[in-house]
């Protein structure tokens, strides 16, 4: 990077629009937007040419072949209605791709701010966890706002993702507190302060699938982030506790955790019976789809019978797919020609909506980057000491992208501005980093 360009632009700008994203976050998809938007273009700005100079070629070609394979599936599926929004919306989403370079472009040129994202983001996330718990105990959070019956959602009100939110920014963060301090004994007191009180905000914010990635996943830190072995393990621990306590503290809060995981047992049981048995495409009119409603898997969150649908959507046209939010036009034509189908905005699963959206070629290629990246990592940083804090930076940030791609649970859309901002930004930070080059 030449030193001329200093003159121009201080990179430290961009630094100060990622570390608001936490906060775009909270406000909505407009502050998202208009946040990825500048620092595209700043980004632009500053870098030029250097934005389109990748050091990991096949991961960027893979990733490009999905982005343009997502306008080519959506011009196939509407050429004949040139008009038609959903194709604006698939060019648009390569925003999503310029953004994926630029955050590139400043790990690589080792001019991303760890320390300052990490820290904001480990702020309102602790802020977010304290105001759910307030919430909990209190009946209304900091600004008067009320508790649902099951949830907790703090600042975000009627929408109930502040589990989502937490879990989202939470592992990265609070695994990134060893970048503050150079002695141990110095941030083991504000790792486990940190660690309850954000743990704690995913367990009283009522969202059970955030919960149980978080009991999933943070137990696997142990075996990756040795430096903080025992305290992680107490953590854990005291929050299991804290779940144990507020289980037992209501009989509808029991009964809501007790019906996810019979919703599990369910969708097991759903899939095994859709895959030995063949219901007949047909048509049934009102009367006789009444006459059957008592055997549909209506139950819970009825997620299954989304995931069904899903399935069929793809099974339309598995190889090209269908185009980006496809997936709630083509849902309808499944509702009457086979049992427990239902139409939504889309299939809430990452992996079906990709393959409703882009077939098996978008699927392959986006996967493929994916699991190529990861696997060349774990490489580059398997030998490196565990006093290496890129090492700690890089597995924070993989446990994070595990739990958000985790097949086997319930999302929101891939391609909404919310999920797709968040995937790529986790995407752009781990692309170029390496042991012993990053500055932090």
């Amino acid at each position: 990077m030449k030193k001329a360009q200093l003159k121009f632009f201080d990179p430290k700008y961009l630094n100060y629009l990622f570390a608001l994203l936490p906060i775009s976050f909270v406000i909505g998809n407009f502050a998202i937007n208009l946040n990825v938007i500048i620092i595209i273009f700043f980004g632009i700005y500053f870098f030029k040419k250097d934005v389109f100079n990748f050091q990991d070629k096949l991961f960027f070609y893979l990733i490009i072949v999905f982005f343009f394979y997502l306008i080519i599936s959506t011009f196939i599926n509407n050429y004949s209605d040139l008009e038609n929004s959903d194709l604006i919306k698939s060019f648009a989403f390569l925003r999503y791709l310029i953004f994926l370079m630029v955050v590139n472009c400043m790990v690589k040129n080792e001019l991303f701010n760890f320390k300052l994202f990490f820290i904001t983001t480990l702020f309102f996330v602790s802020f977010i966890s304290l105001d759910i718990i307030y919430q909990s105990q209190m009946g209304t959070n900091f600004f008067g706002m009320t508790t649902t019956f099951y949830h907790n959602s703090g600042i975000f009100g009627h929408e109930l993702i502040a589990g989502g939110y937490i879990q989202k920014f939470w592992i990265f963060s609070i695994f990134s507190l060893p970048l503050f301090f150079s002695k141990k004994k110095k941030y083991i007191l504000l790792f486990c302060i940190f660690f309850i009180i954000g743990a704690s905000g995913i367990i009283f914010a009522g969202n059970r699938m955030p919960l149980l990635m978080y009991l999933i996943f943070v137990p696997l830190t142990i075996f990756f982030i040795k430096r903080i072995k025992l305290a992680t393990i107490f953590c854990f621990l005291f929050s299991i506790g804290i779940l144990y306590s507020h289980y037992n503290s209501d009989t509808w809060i029991k009964m809501w955790y007790n019906s996810f995981f019979d919703n599990v047992k369910h969708i097991t049981y759903a899939f095994k019976n859709e895959f030995e048995k063949e219901y007949k495409k047909e048509s049934f009119s009102e009367e006789e789809m009444a006459k059957k409603e008592a055997k549909r898997y209506v139950f819970g969150s009825g997620h299954i019978n989304t995931f069904l649908t899903g399935i069929d959507v793809w099974n339309d046209r598995p190889i090209i797919g269908n185009g980006i939010k496809s997936f709630r036009k083509k849902c309808g034509t499944k509702d009457f020609i086979k049992y427990n189908r239902v139409c939504n905005q889309h299939p809430h699963n990452y992996y079906l909506e990709i393959l409703d959206n882009t077939g098996l070629i978008g699927f392959i290629s986006l996967g493929a980057a994916v699991i190529i990246l990861i696997f060349k990592r774990i490489i580059l940083f398997r030998k490196t000491k565990d006093t290496d804090l890129k090492k700690i930076i890089f597995y924070s940030l993989l446990l994070t992208l595990s739990v958000e791609m985790f097949p086997f649970k319930s999302t929101g859309s891939f391609f909404s501005t919310f999920n797709a901002s968040y995937i790529f930004l986790i995407l752009g930070l781990m692309i170029s980093l390496k042991p012993k080059k990053l500055k932090i």
